[in-house]
């Protein structure tokens, strides 16, 4: 079960055992992170590479010369010919959530299933929205994605990169991401200075949280009440109450990052230890614990901020208008 300490020990262990365990760890992130990119990516590699000859992406002909760095898709990588002009990208913007929108959070299901939708297509890794039901009446909702890359969206920042960078509690763009989010959000009036933010995220998203809920930038504008965690290593040491981590039964990503492991090794009271749902179809699968959080029945047994239900009974009523969805990229 959770044992929320506040103590400020990274858990690594020193000498030659220690290097050989972050080094095993750090090459299982790698793999596995892998293993969920492309698990839960929303388009796959067409085979087709930008050469001579190939009708399907043809490469463009500057000056007489095939530039040698073009490649497919098309769209997501280009080359300029001298004295062109054009400006870098501008970030894109949030937008509307389309369709119908969230309306009560009864559980930590119906907050998985919210932080998941992020993942589907057209969807972004950044979901905020007003919390209408909270003492503090400046309330917000942030639900983080995890690693993902989608090929026809290549600068999306959710990739190993930020995985590695994340899981030692170091600045990497999906983070940063987060924070001009939070300021451009609704047309750029932005979440307001001194808002009180429930901070979720899965996996990747999970690790951005608990990095921002740390921080002491971000805590000198907004305030984090509480960060919930599904399928995410342990990343730095928070003041008790504030992080709730939900693991789900031979998930290893829980595992990877330094600060999830003690001298006695992986430290699983850091956790709250819930069944996986996978079904059966997908039994052999290593990654599959990772991905079906929505499935875990015993995430019915949470209230919405993560509390068993014996101690908390907290419903999240979001405001219809002002659920956006919110890019992470590199500008």
């Amino acid at each position: 079960m959770l044992r929320g300490r506040a103590d400020a020990a990274t858990g690594m262990e020193v000498g030659v055992g220690g290097l050989w365990r972050w080094a095993g760890t750090a090459l299982l992130l790698l793999a596995t992170m892998m293993g969920a990119a492309v698990a839960q990516s929303g388009s796959r590699p067409t085979g087709t590479q930008g050469v001579q000859g190939n009708p399907n992406c043809p490469p463009p002909v500057i000056g007489g010369v095939i530039p040698r760095n073009w490649s497919c898709p098309t769209g997501t990588q280009r080359v300029l010919p001298r004295g062109d002009t054009a400006q870098p990208p501008v970030a894109a913007r949030c937008v509307p959530r389309e369709g119908a929108p969230y309306r009560l959070l009864v559980d930590m299901h119906d907050m998985a299933v919210l932080v998941f939708d992020n993942y589907g297509a057209g969807r972004q890794p950044i979901f905020i929205a007003r919390i209408s039901n909270m003492t503090n009446p400046q309330s917000y909702l942030v639900a983080l994605s995890g690693t993902q890359v989608v090929l026809d969206r290549l600068q999306q920042t959710t990739g190993l990169g930020e995985d590695i960078l994340a899981s030692v509690n170091l600045r990497d763009s999906y983070s940063r991401s987060v924070i001009r989010a939070l300021r451009g959000y609704d047309g750029g009036r932005g979440v307001p200075a001194g808002a009180q933010l429930v901070l979720v995220g899965h996996s990747l998203g999970g690790m951005v949280a608990q990095n921002l809920a740390a921080s002491a930038e971000f805590n000198r504008r907004w305030r984090p009440q509480v960060v919930v965690t599904l399928g995410s290593p342990r990343t730095v040491a928070l003041p008790i109450g504030l992080a709730r981590r939900f693991a789900a039964v031979h998930d290893i990503v829980t595992t990877l990052s330094p600060a999830a492991w003690g001298l006695g090794g992986f430290d699983r009271r850091n956790q709250v230890w819930v069944d996986n749902g996978v079904p059966a179809s997908e039994a052999l699968n290593p990654i599959a614990p990772h991905l079906h959080y929505p499935d875990s029945q015993d995430l019915y047994d949470y209230d919405a901020l993560g509390v068993p239900r014996g101690r908390g009974g907290n419903v999240l009523t979001l405001d219809a208008a002002g659920q956006e969805y919110c890019p992470s990229q590199v500008l």
